[in-house]
């Protein structure tokens, strides 16, 4: 029967091909809108440290601020400390920074996002690299001028990627060689370091920590505290009691939680050894409770999909209206079925069939629409509007979705046509 009711769905479809089209339009618009928001969220909300993401853990201790948690930066100090109460533990620290830079060549670039990092932050977090190598540990413990930089940057300024391999870049008055060119690599949310945001862009140029010694002042590194006087670069940095260090540890297991945090509440008792002595607080977090802290999905975003949401439910109505509409008209054709023996049942599942054949036509639709709708994100100036994609998986999504908008949408106006009267429609014919 699903065969003869698909042909008397089709010829309905040849015979009225403006109403099918109003339906499908309709149904297309509801889910192909909702399915740009889903691109959305998933993208803002995802956890781009997967299965990593109950090992990774911040770890932040200092002076309480005003809600109560330690700032996010910590001193050279408290760092090493840190690592001497987690012995094989992986522990990554970093800062953020800002810098000119300047090719052999004179070729000179403003403001780019620097990271300053150590202790295996490549391998922490999962860096691609597509050509070249991250530093070695001797490289990192002697800080030795040495650079990965991100693909994008490589293109900028020496034209194209590959160009970029063995070059120089002048970075605060010292040449650094690039010895990597990172692959794909822009977590989003970026949740390594959110300070500049985030949804922000990944960094443009990687270097050692220690390499920080004898930068000139056109090198801004992020701190909490203000410049020593007399200091002609930013070498008094790496022995100062400043903050300006944040760290993560990838554990061996999610497992040594508990042990790191007992390790750590041991070390907070030590006053002479942490920010903020007597004061200091601590907060360890893995990436899973981190992002739920942070509620890194914006306010505008959110009212956004439940507008999405509430346009998708006036479509499924207004559908459920042309369907029933649709059907009504067709009341003839049901009563002399009826008259004919065919059972409610029969009625409701020829109708049904109608409004999958509707979803189906209207997921072309939707397409269109989910298209139209991220293309029109990407062209705002916001950052993280740039990043939804329609993958495989979320066109999957669009087509199910109004497949299933379709048979919601008919279910009403089906098992009303199928109360029509037989004897009333008998005696009109």
């Amino acid at each position: 029967m699903l065969g003869y009711y698909l042909h008397l769905a089709w010829c309905d479809v040849l015979r009225r091909p403006a109403y099918t089209a109003l339906i499908a339009i309709v149904l297309g618009a509801g889910s192909g809108i909702l399915v740009s928001m889903h691109a959305l969220l998933a993208v803002l909300s995802g956890n781009p440290a997967g299965e990593k993401s109950q090992r990774l853990v911040s770890i932040a201790i200092g002076a309480p601020e005003a809600n109560g948690q330690p700032h996010g930066w910590m001193s050279g100090d408290t760092v090493m400390a840190i690592r001497q109460r987690l012995p094989g533990q992986t522990v990554v620290s970093m800062a953020q920074g800002l810098a000119r830079l300047e090719t052999e060549a004179g070729r000179s670039s403003e403001s780019h996002l620097l990271r300053l990092a150590e202790g295996g932050f490549f391998e922490a977090f999962d860096v691609p690299l597509a050509h070249g190598r991250a530093w070695s540990a001797e490289e990192e413990a002697e800080g030795s001028p040495v650079a990965v930089i991100s693909r994008k940057l490589g293109e900028d300024i020496f034209g194209h990627q590959d160009a970029a391999l063995g070059q120089s870049l002048k970075l605060g008055g010292r040449s650094f060689r690039i010895i990597g060119i990172l692959g794909a690599f822009s977590p989003m949310p970026r949740y390594y370091d959110m300070r500049l945001g985030t949804h922000a862009d990944a960094d443009d140029i990687f270097i050692p920590q220690k390499s920080l010694a004898g930068l000139d002042d056109s090198v801004f590194v992020g701190r909490s505290c203000k410049m020593e006087t007399g200091m002609a670069d930013n070498t008094w940095l790496l022995a100062s009691s400043c903050q300006w260090l944040s760290v993560w540890v990838l554990m061996r297991s999610k497992d040594a939680r508990a042990g790191l945090e007992s390790a750590l509440q041991a070390l907070l008792q030590d006053e002479a050894a942490v920010d903020g002595g007597s004061r200091a607080v601590m907060r360890v977090e893995n990436v899973d409770e981190l992002l739920a802290r942070t509620k890194v999905v914006p306010k505008a975003v959110q009212y956004t999909a439940l507008i999405a949401l509430g346009f998708f439910l006036l479509c499924l109505v207004n559908a459920a209206g042309l369907l029933l509409a649709k059907y009504l008209r067709r009341a003839n054709e049901v009563g002399v079925r009826r008259a004919l023996g065919a059972s409610r049942r029969a009625i409701i599942a020829q109708f049904l069939v109608d409004a999958a054949l509707m979803g189906v036509i209207g997921s072309a639709f939707a397409l269109l629409f989910a298209l139209a709708a991220t293309g029109l994100m990407q062209q705002m100036p916001v950052d993280y509007l740039q990043r939804p994609r329609l993958d495989m998986h979320v066109l999957a999504i669009g087509l199910g979705l109004t497949s299933v908008a379709a048979l919601l949408s008919g279910v009403f106006p089906a098992v009303w046509a199928s109360r029509v009267a037989p004897a009333i429609q008998m005696k009109t014919e």
